[in-house]
Protein backbone atom coordinates (compact mmCIF):
# COMPACT_ATOMS: atom_id res chain seq x y z
CA UNK A 1 0.00 0.00 0.00
CA UNK A 2 1.39 3.42 -0.95
CA UNK A 3 0.86 6.54 0.46
CA UNK A 4 0.46 9.77 -2.25
CA UNK A 5 1.59 12.84 -1.38
CA UNK A 6 -0.35 15.07 -3.39
CA UNK A 7 2.60 18.20 -3.07
CA UNK A 8 5.67 16.39 -4.58
CA UNK A 9 3.83 13.84 -6.46
CA UNK A 10 6.34 10.88 -4.61
CA UNK A 11 4.94 7.81 -2.87
CA UNK A 12 6.53 6.75 0.62
CA UNK A 13 6.07 3.07 1.86
CA UNK A 14 3.38 2.36 4.10
CA UNK A 15 4.35 0.79 7.69
CA UNK A 16 2.02 -1.57 9.06
CA UNK A 17 0.86 -0.12 12.72
CA UNK A 18 -1.24 -1.52 15.16
CA UNK A 19 -4.38 -1.48 13.01
CA UNK A 20 -2.91 -3.19 10.51
CA UNK A 21 -1.72 -5.82 11.86
CA UNK A 22 1.68 -4.92 13.26
CA UNK A 23 3.46 -5.19 16.60
CA UNK A 24 2.99 -2.04 18.80
CA UNK A 25 6.34 -1.02 19.97
CA UNK A 26 6.69 -1.74 23.97
CA UNK A 27 7.36 0.53 26.03
CA UNK A 28 9.45 -1.38 29.24
CA UNK A 29 8.78 0.00 32.70
CA UNK A 30 11.47 0.28 35.59
CA UNK A 31 10.59 -2.76 38.42
CA UNK A 32 8.92 -1.69 40.94
CA UNK A 33 11.22 -3.65 43.61
CA UNK A 34 13.95 -2.19 41.89
CA UNK A 35 13.12 1.89 42.77
CA UNK A 36 12.35 0.92 46.26
CA UNK A 37 15.54 -0.92 46.70
CA UNK A 38 17.40 2.05 44.94
CA UNK A 39 15.77 4.50 47.55
CA UNK A 40 15.66 2.11 50.41
CA UNK A 41 19.76 1.97 49.61
CA UNK A 42 19.98 5.70 49.86
CA UNK A 43 18.08 6.17 53.24
CA UNK A 44 20.05 3.70 54.81
CA UNK A 45 23.44 5.29 53.49
CA UNK A 46 22.19 8.43 55.44
CA UNK A 47 21.43 6.62 58.43
CA UNK A 48 24.57 5.32 58.20
CA UNK A 49 26.32 9.15 58.47
CA UNK A 50 23.94 10.01 61.14
CA UNK A 51 24.25 7.26 63.28
CA UNK A 52 28.33 7.80 63.04
CA UNK A 53 28.00 11.41 63.42
CA UNK A 54 26.04 10.66 66.92
CA UNK A 55 28.22 7.88 68.37
CA UNK A 56 31.60 9.96 67.80
CA UNK A 57 29.68 13.06 69.46
CA UNK A 58 28.84 10.70 72.03
CA UNK A 59 33.20 9.19 72.28
CA UNK A 60 33.94 12.87 72.02
CA UNK A 61 31.75 13.98 75.01
CA UNK A 62 33.39 10.92 77.20
CA UNK A 63 37.20 11.10 76.23
CA UNK A 64 38.02 13.63 79.49
CA UNK A 65 36.39 11.20 82.12
CA UNK A 66 38.35 8.51 84.08
CA UNK A 67 39.21 5.44 81.27
CA UNK A 68 37.48 2.31 84.13
CA UNK A 69 34.48 4.34 83.62
CA UNK A 70 34.85 4.77 79.77
CA UNK A 71 32.03 2.45 78.81
CA UNK A 72 29.78 3.57 81.63
CA UNK A 73 29.83 7.19 80.70
CA UNK A 74 29.73 6.31 76.98
CA UNK A 75 26.17 4.34 77.73
CA UNK A 76 24.92 6.99 79.58
CA UNK A 77 25.16 9.56 76.82
CA UNK A 78 21.74 9.67 74.79
CA UNK A 79 23.13 10.12 71.26
CA UNK A 80 25.52 6.83 71.55
CA UNK A 81 22.42 4.74 72.60
CA UNK A 82 19.88 6.58 69.60
CA UNK A 83 23.38 6.14 67.27
CA UNK A 84 23.59 2.34 67.65
CA UNK A 85 20.07 1.72 67.28
CA UNK A 86 19.52 3.69 64.29
CA UNK A 87 22.70 1.47 62.84
CA UNK A 88 20.96 -1.61 63.89
CA UNK A 89 17.89 -0.48 61.82
CA UNK A 90 19.90 0.72 58.79
CA UNK A 91 21.71 -2.50 58.48
CA UNK A 92 17.75 -3.94 58.92
CA UNK A 93 17.07 -1.68 55.46
CA UNK A 94 20.12 -2.65 54.36
CA UNK A 95 19.19 -6.23 53.80
CA UNK A 96 15.27 -5.30 53.13
CA UNK A 97 16.86 -3.06 49.98
CA UNK A 98 19.46 -6.21 48.95
CA UNK A 99 16.62 -8.72 48.86
CA UNK A 100 14.50 -6.01 46.56
CA UNK A 101 16.57 -5.57 44.41
CA UNK A 102 17.97 -9.17 43.86
CA UNK A 103 13.54 -9.29 43.00
CA UNK A 104 14.31 -6.58 40.93
CA UNK A 105 17.06 -8.33 38.94
CA UNK A 106 15.05 -10.93 38.13
CA UNK A 107 12.00 -9.74 36.88
CA UNK A 108 11.37 -9.95 32.91
CA UNK A 109 10.53 -7.26 30.47
CA UNK A 110 11.84 -4.72 32.90
CA UNK A 111 14.61 -2.08 33.56
CA UNK A 112 17.12 -3.57 35.91
CA UNK A 113 18.81 -0.27 36.41
CA UNK A 114 17.30 0.25 39.60
CA UNK A 115 17.66 -2.42 40.74
CA UNK A 116 21.35 -3.46 40.20
CA UNK A 117 22.19 0.32 41.72
CA UNK A 118 20.21 -0.60 44.78
CA UNK A 119 21.58 -4.10 45.11
CA UNK A 120 25.27 -2.99 44.72
CA UNK A 121 24.46 0.32 47.35
CA UNK A 122 22.79 -2.34 50.03
CA UNK A 123 25.16 -4.93 49.59
CA UNK A 124 28.75 -2.32 50.15
CA UNK A 125 27.92 -1.55 53.60
CA UNK A 126 26.64 -5.08 54.21
CA UNK A 127 30.01 -6.90 53.27
CA UNK A 128 32.29 -5.15 55.55
CA UNK A 129 29.82 -6.14 58.57
CA UNK A 130 30.06 -9.89 57.33
CA UNK A 131 33.88 -9.49 57.71
CA UNK A 132 33.88 -8.16 60.97
CA UNK A 133 31.54 -11.05 62.08
CA UNK A 134 33.26 -13.91 60.37
CA UNK A 135 36.71 -12.32 61.80
CA UNK A 136 35.46 -11.98 65.73
CA UNK A 137 35.18 -15.75 65.55
CA UNK A 138 38.24 -16.51 64.42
Amino acid sequence: MENFDQRNYTTYPSYPGPAQGGQPTQIIKHSGPGIASFIISLVAFMGYLFATVLVSVAAANVLGGPEELFEEYFIQQGSAVVGVLLLLITIVLNLTSLILGIVGISMKNRKKVFAILGTIFSAIPILPVIFVVLFAYL
